[in-house]
């Protein structure tokens, strides 16, 4: 038989850290999201060309067109 020793305290610690790195995972997700939207917004009112904002989002062009369903 097996003995365990649960400690709240440290499973509160792992729950928090879990929870606080989930936050900063979909803050980022959430936050490049938005970028390749402006950079896509940007392209079709003629401001910047599509290589230009793949340029920007550092990926290349046929990347940038998947993400953002432009054609170039």
């Amino acid at each position: 038989m097996m003995n365990f020793e649960f400690n709240m305290d440290d499973a509160k610690e792992v729950w928090q850290e879990e929870a606080m790195e989930d936050g900063f995972r979909r803050g980022r997700e959430e936050g490049m999201a938005r970028m390749f939207e402006t950079l896509a917004d940007l392209v079709k009112d003629g401001i910047i060309t599509l290589a230009d904002a793949a340029n920007r989002a550092n990926v290349t062009v046929s990347e940038f067109e998947a993400k953002t369903g432009l054609a170039s």
